[in-house]
Order: C-alpha cells, then structure tokens, then sequence
C-alpha cells in the first residue's frame, strides 16, 4: 500500500513540475522574437505536412505540434486559400469523422459559387 501512495506522491509532484514549467512559459514574454519565430516555424511545417492529405490530428501527431495550435493555421490557411477541405472521412487515429485537408493545390476543388441570381 506505501508503494502506491509513493507513486501517486511521485505523479503529482511531476505534475506540479510539469504545470509549474508551462507556468513560466507563460509568464517569459521577454523574448517576442523568439515566440515569433517558433509560430512561423510551426505554420511552415504545418503547411507542408498538409501536402499529403491528412486529418488535423494526424498532422498533429505527424509534427508533435498541438492539435488546437493546427487548428488555428489551417483556420489562417483558408482565409489566405493555401489549403482546402477535400473530403470527409474516418481519421485512422480518432476512429471518427473528421475532414481531410491538403495544400497540394493539383487536389483543390474547383468550386465557382453563383455570385448573381440574374
């Protein structure tokens, strides 16, 4: 029984460690810079993940970046058209529907809206 209260003792404080490190993440705004970059960096390898069609979690999980973090640049991707839906299927990880998106642009859909009634 002592083993396993050890164990959870060692967990929390892990997790503590853990929270605590995200917590000075947070707080070191000093270097703008560097923030910059890393999100310039992560939207270029987001992009060019997406060659391949693939469901965000896959990419997510292909590049180790956050799944809402690639949310967000397919969300900067469609407002700038360098990425679109192509289909709806299961994603092989989540087992659940979820939309398969590419920036192969030889995949694009050509989609002309009616813009006038008459």
């Amino acid at each position: 029984m002592s083993k396993q209260i050890e164990r959870a003792c060692d967990c929390s404080q892990a997790l503590r460690r853990s929270n605590l490190n995200r917590i000075s993440l947070v707080q070191n705004k000093g270097n703008q810079s560097k923030s910059k970059d890393r999100i310039n960096n992560q939207l270029k390898r987001v992009y060019e993940a997406f060659n391949i069609p693939s469901t965000m979690l896959q990419v997510s999980v292909y590049t180790g970046i956050l799944r809402a973090n690639v949310c967000r640049y397919v969300a900067e991707l469609e407002k700038q058209n360098k990425i679109q839906k192509i289909r709806s299927s299961f994603c092989p990880i989540s087992k659940h529907r979820a939309g398969v998106y590419t920036t192969n642009e030889q995949l694009f859909k050509n989609d002309f809206q009616q813009l006038k009634m008459f």
